[in-house]
């Protein structure tokens, strides 16, 4: 017998499983997937966090017309990523800047308008480009975690897939497009 009630509200035994209802899915990239990244510069090995953060703004961000437009739209927002690697069993913090954009390695000095928690393989799948995929895909399954400014989150979301050329999806009416 399970554990849950039954109930005639429809959808309701989809709570249980949140990440198979957004279509996410987690897996790790193979062996040497940097190599074949165009937005990356050449690495040895896997690249950090910061690393393919900073290559992708040079890479995707600042040569997309359509971003940089976005980005200027924004106001002055500080997210800080929470990285973590499973492979190597760390954390890495990045902090982004947004209007104006700005990436380092670390924590900020002042406090974060946005954390997000989410796992190195899923950052790099968004970086990537990957179809039906983008920066808030795991955090809406329950694979990651947001503190904060859910409209910062957005904003990072529409500037990540503009760089990538990915359609943008219009937002609800609660968080508009650059609000505080």
């Amino acid at each position: 017998m399970s554990p849950i009630k039954e109930t005639q509200v429809k959808g309701l035994d989809k709570i249980r499983y949140p990440a198979k209802e957004v279509g996410y899915e987690y897996k790790e990239l193979p062996e040497g997937w940097w190599h074949k990244a165009d937005f990356l510069m050449p690495h040895d090995e896997e690249p950090t966090a910061f690393e393919a953060l900073q290559d992708f703004m040079v890479n995707k961000i600042v040569p997309s017309p359509t971003a940089v437009e976005l980005a200027g739209n924004f106001v002055s927002r500080v997210i800080l990523l929470e990285v973590e690697h499973p492979k190597k069993d760390t954390y890495e913090y990045v902090r982004i800047m947004i209007s104006p954009t700005d990436i380092a390695p670390g924590t900020p000095d002042a406090e974060a308008d946005l954390i997000v928690h989410i796992n190195y393989y899923d950052l790099m799948r968004v970086l990537c480009g990957e179809p039906n995929f983008d920066i808030m895909t795991p955090l809406w399954a329950g694979a990651g975690y947001l503190i904060g400014n859910v409209t910062a989150g957005l904003d990072l979301k529409d500037i990540l897939d503009a760089a990538v050329e990915k359609e943008r999806v219009p937002r609800p009416s609660i968080w508009p497009l650059g609000n505080p």
